[in-house]
């Protein structure tokens, strides 16, 4: 969650917009992550403002990508293992 929520931007629809065809076409805002839209939002109270941000600074992108692939690649072998044999796995 933290590599989500910190981490991968995403937009958001904020309306529609006519083309010069007359199709309707979304609209989009800039990207952001959700804590951006947060903190830009103003409805934190500082203490939970300076959590997060705590939390954001002590992120390591590099770090969280190692973790995640380890874990996949743990998972990846414990599936192997269970279709070649007809072991558990665990």
């Amino acid at each position: 969650m933290a590599r989500k929520n910190h981490l991968l931007p995403c937009v958001k629809a904020i309306g529609w917009t006519t083309t010069s065809a007359g199709r309707k076409k979304r609209v989009y805002d800039k990207p952001k992550t959700p804590y951006q839209r947060l903190v830009d939002s103003g409805v934190l109270d500082p203490a939970t403002r300076a959590r997060l941000a705590a939390e954001h600074d002590r992120l390591n992108p590099a770090d969280l990508a190692r973790r995640i692939t380890d874990i996949q690649n743990q998972l990846i072998r414990l599936a192997e293992r269970r279709t070649q044999t007809d072991q558990p796995a665990a």
